[in-house]
């Protein structure tokens, strides 16, 4: 359930922007002990309690483990679109998995990955939530050419023996 802001967009990359900075945090702590004193406690507290290792950081040296990291990512996004289902039976609302195409007046009905109508819905109102556009930066040429959704960004850097570096931009 989502769409993608939530499955592959806005909340995944915020769940992994978010424990690289734990990294960053346990990395500078590492080089210089004296001004990070403060986050030392909270890393020793979550440390202890396996949670740096869960987001993907091996306190043993600081390093990354980014099938723990990944892990992590899809931990959130399993939470909030499960979230999502709880919302829709507590309230009784019912939910059709598949592309949506306006067939009518006041009906949508439902394709499949074919494109064959697999259900059809007649109701009062139809919403369309077309979602939004990235806002361009000035100065930074957005690669419209490419496109590597972040789940498959290690698998990617691995089969062209690249470096992983992930960059985001929010």
């Amino acid at each position: 359930m989502g769409g993608t802001c939530l499955n592959v967009g806005c909340i995944p990359s915020k769940a992994l922007l978010h424990n690289s900075h734990y990294y960053h945090m346990a990395k500078v702590y590492q080089l210089n002990s004296n001004i990070f004193f403060s986050y030392f406690i909270l890393f020793c507290a979550k440390s202890q309690s396996g949670d740096m290792e869960k987001r993907g950081i091996d306190m043993q040296g600081v390093e990354l483990n980014l099938g723990n990291l990944m892990k992590s990512k899809e931990t959130a996004v399993t939470s909030l679109t499960g979230g999502i289902k709880m919302l829709f039976k507590a309230n009784k609302v019912g939910h059709l998995e598949g592309h949506g195409k306006i067939t009518g007046p006041n009906e949508v009905s439902v394709l499949d990955p074919s494109g064959n109508v697999v259900d059809t819905v007649k109701t009062k109102n139809v919403m369309i939530a077309t979602g939004s556009e990235v806002t361009p930066f000035p100065g930074i040429e957005v690669l419209k050419n490419i496109l590597i959704v972040i789940q498959y960004f290690p698998t990617f850097c691995e089969k062209l023996k690249i470096p992983i570096n992930l960059n985001l931009i929010e």
